[in-house]
């Protein structure tokens, strides 16, 4: 759970080690690990700002920038499960200081994406089905022909 966290921190101004460890109330030794391993993952950008002694910064790269929208989702799924007086954060307007609800929505029609209409289809990279039944459509245009049409894997 450290890499939601860390991103929520850097996407509420933390940068330094300290900030960090501050915000997430982990060990060193863990935040050390857990920051190495980010940027290895191309998440987090290691900066230099001190030479002597080295200090770095943590920012996010254009790929852990990329992760907001999923916080954004799952913090809204937790605090849809949550009385308005145990929320620990929400998400408002910046200029408007509003609430505002997200929602996952198809950007070309602005369909909401929680119902039983959309599925989830084999894709060009699919691992074959687990079991009976399980198989999914391929959707229209895809080059898979195993994928038995008619049947699908889950409904959002």
């Amino acid at each position: 759970m450290v890499l939601p966290l860390a991103a929520r921190a850097a996407f509420e101004g933390c940068v330094r080690f300290y900030e960090f460890q501050d915000r997430l109330q982990i060990s060193s030794s863990m935040l050390t690990s857990r920051l190495k391993w980010m940027v290895s993952a191309g998440l987090f950008e290691r900066k230099q700002y001190q030479t002597n002694p080295p200090r770095y910064e943590y920012v996010l790269s254009d790929l852990g920038r990329s992760v907001r929208p999923v916080l954004v989702s799952l913090a809204a799924w937790g605090n849809s499960r949550l009385a308005p007086a145990e929320r620990s954060m929400i998400l408002i307007d910046a200029e408007t200081g509003e609430e505002v609800e997200p929602a996952v929505v198809d950007r070309a029609t602005g369909r909401q994406l929680d119902t039983e209409q959309f599925v989830f289809a084999a894709g060009p990279a699919a691992s074959p089905p687990c079991g009976p039944g399980t198989s999914v459509p391929a959707p229209p245009g895809n080059q898979r022909t195993e994928a038995p049409a008619g049947r699908r894997l889950a409904a959002l």
